[in-house]
């Protein structure tokens, strides 16, 4: 029997493996995982002695993973040898072995990924293999049970005490688990105090398979301040227990862990399930033949339209391959002033593309984030699993999209392009057309930002841009606060670069303006000064003639210097969205020399995402107005685009009179109200809500 109890924290999840695994000790070897990062397991056991968790298993972690663990590593073995563990690190009381797997401590100890990866194969051996008792104790949910290893788990229990939260979790979890293919599902009902209590449970849970409910004890709290085991206190809770492990052992008429999955084989399911799947596939996709193939960053064509498949789901990569082999798709790729279609894989769905029609592979798993900052990218399309919740926010910072095509993993800032087996080869094609028709639509700069960059700054600046001139000869914006790499950026780019982004302090104008002069090259200077964000235009303005006064300290040409007056979310800050207006307004009379630019998307951040793109082309509108010179837009707003290049000369017009005076809207087709309406919205006319449409 594996077994693993999730819940809201303080459910009583604890308890309950503690309690099972003392029935099950009696008749099988039990090994008790805690897997909650406030581990409790060993007190409510009274085990003595240290138990060192997992995790911090650091050189066996380097030995059986080949990488070091709290470093960086591209290369390491996800199947680590771990059989030997158990019996080595786990602590013994009676025909009980615990084992406390632990979490990754506190900021900047790197990659988890070799911790990740020896974590998840004891699991699956525990699980898979082994023979005997396996009970989790999890956290509030169930992220540390991969695909497979779920599978192999026979109940996941529920903690749930009566409470709207522990309700909501209940229901988290489920879905979740479902997903996962976990065979039963069931809920135990925990710290019930009376009738009311259970009802309100049976009400709100009736969907699930409710095992059981274990009533208040107050004893329980008695043990676990006097440390003692449970049970010692509560004998009767034993017997709750063991009347809920016989509804798990029988469920609908037999017993739920006899299951066959497949006849004459019921103790390898799922070694065959991967065999059958594996034949389907070749089936479907055609048999893999040996190939030479080309790997890494160089695989980008600058000429081309790029588009990058990411994920685990064959359909997806093999569906864009065939789009974009379509003489149809190519013809418009040309169209649009491109050589042709280029696709290349990152993680598992590039051994599968590489595999079976020699496309080649951009990266793994790591490598995601820096494909984008290459700006040779258009179009990234990903599944499900691997699949780095950020790509969005990096995505926002260059010309690339970012295309999500399952229900079951999507991500708020990117595009969704919902993949079914009846439509796959349609949507493919609508994915290939999304990244021709942004591949044209091109930028001015690329914006290199590499943070901080506290370790070996210089290096990462230098191999990121040699990376980048390998597929694109844009002018890049530098952009991090290490001044040491900054130097390095500035020495390989000199006077085509852009200094992104220098604050309004002595410290940054000091350490920065010396290179901007030494190197003849532009640079953005941010309204940003050492108390931190203006509060109005007036200190806009004053910042600003702050910086006037350091740039010609330093000789610098006034057209080489961009200010950015900081534009913030209208959603959070109505007032920081009014104020760059008003900035803007007095610019030209205060600095006429200058230029200006702004982080557009920022005025739309944490917006619907059906909404934002109105509130940046609006806002882009307004700003031009004022006498914006440029700004950094999302390149595959192909309207926005139309906006910035002067064309939609209707709308544009309607937006500047909408600053100067009312209008009547009732003239005014359904797209001009829209813009009306958000222009009322960005000048501070009407408070800011997610529905300013319908009012």
């Amino acid at each position: 029997m594996k077994i693993a109890i999730s819940g809201k924290g303080g459910t009583g999840k604890t308890t309950a493996a503690s309690v099972l695994a003392i029935i099950f000790e009696k008749k099988k070897r039990v090994f008790l995982i805690d897997a909650d990062p406030d581990a409790n397991l060993q007190a409510t056991f009274g085990i003595e002695g240290e138990i060192t968790p997992l995790v911090e298993l650091r050189e066996i972690i380097k030995e059986r993973t080949g990488a070091e663990p709290g470093k960086p590593s591209i290369i390491f073995k996800l199947n680590p040898k771990v059989d030997d563990i158990p019996e080595r690190f786990f602590k013994k009381k009676g025909n009980i072995l615990l084992g406390i797997m632990g979490t990754v401590r506190g900021g900047g100890l790197g990659c988890t990924c070799p911790e990740n990866a020896f974590l998840k194969a004891l699991l699956r051996h525990l699980i898979l293999q082994r023979q005997d008792i396996v009970i989790l104790d999890m956290e509030a949910g169930i992220e540390h049970l991969g695909r497979g290893t779920a599978e192999g788990i026979d109940w996941l229990i529920v903690m749930c005490e009566p409470s709207g939260k522990s309700v909501d979790t209940a229901y988290r979890t489920e879905k979740l688990s479902k997903n996962l293919n976990i065979r039963n599902i069931g809920v135990i009902g925990n710290k019930i105090s009376n009738e009311k209590e259970k009802s309100f449970l049976e009400e709100k849970l009736k969907n699930f398979n409710i095992l059981g409910f274990i009533p208040y004890y107050e004893k329980l709290k008695e043990a676990e301040i006097e440390g003692i085991p449970p049970w010692e206190k509560v004998p009767e809770i034993l017997q709750e227990f063991e009347g809920i492990l016989k509804k798990m052992e029988v469920k609908d008429g037999k017993r739920s862990t006899d299951k066959k999955f497949f006849p004459g084989k019921p103790d390898k399911p799922l070694k065959c399930g991967s065999m059958i799947a594996t034949e389907l596939q070749d089936i479907l996709f055609g048999t893999p033949e040996p190939v030479v193939g080309e790997v890494d960053f160089g695989v980008l064509k600058e000429d081309y339209v790029n588009i990058i498949v990411h994920g685990h789901e064959p359909l997806l990569s093999e569906m864009i391959v065939v789009a974009a082999e379509d003489p149809e798709m190519i013809k418009l790729a040309k169209e649009k002033g491109a050589k042709g279609i280029n696709i290349a894989g990152i993680c598992c769905t590039a051994n599968e593309i590489l595999m079976r029609h020699g496309i080649p592979l951009l990266g793994n798993f790591l490598n995601q984030e820096l494909a984008i900052t290459t700006g040779a990218i258009e179009v990234m399309a990903v599944d499900i699993q691997c699949i780095m919740q950020s790509l969005p926010v990096v995505a926002s910072c260059y010309h690339t999209q970012i295309i999500t095509t399952s229900d079951k993993a999507k991500i708020p800032g990117a595009i969704h392009v919902e993949f079914t087996e009846e439509n796959a080869l349609e949507k493919a094609k609508e994915v290939v057309k999304m990244a021709i028709e942004s591949e044209k639509n091109g930028v001015d700069y690329l914006d290199v930002n590499i943070g901080p960059a506290r370790k070996d700054g210089p290096q990462l600046m230098e191999w990121i841009i040699n990376t980048i001139r390998e597929v694109s000869n844009l002018p890049l914006s530098l952009d991090t606060t290490n001044v040491e790499a900054m130097k390095i950026g500035l020495e390989m780019e000199g006077d085509k670069a852009i200094i992104n982004s220098i604050q309004a302090t002595e410290e940054r104008m000091n350490q920065l303006l010396p290179l901007a002069t030494q190197f003849k090259c532009k640079l953005i200077a941010l309204l940003v000064g050492k108390e931190g964000m203006p509060r109005d235009e007036n200190e806009r303005g004053a910042l600003a003639a702050e910086f006037v006064a350091k740039i010609d300290e330093y000789g610098i040409e006034h057209s080489k210097v961009y200010f950015d007056p900081i534009v913030l979310p209208v959603r959070f800050q109505q007032e920081q969205v009014v104020s760059p207006l008003e900035f803007m307004k007095m610019f030209k009379d205060l600095f006429p020399d200058f230029n200006s630019t702004c982080g557009l998307s920022n005025v739309s951040n944490g917006a619907p995402e059906n909404l934002r793109p109105l509130l940046n082309r609006t806002y882009l509108i307004m700003l031009e107005k004022y006498g914006m010179d440029s700004a950094i837009v999302d390149a595959f707003d192909t309207e926005l685009i139309n906006f910035a290049k002067g064309e939609n000369k209707k709308i544009k017009e309607l937006i500047w009179k909408a600053l100067e005076e009312e209008i009547d809207i009732s003239s005014l087709n359904e797209d001009e109200i829209k813009y009306v309406k958000t222009v009322k919205v960005l000048k501070g006319d009407t408070i800011y809500s997610d529905s300013w449409l319908n009012l």
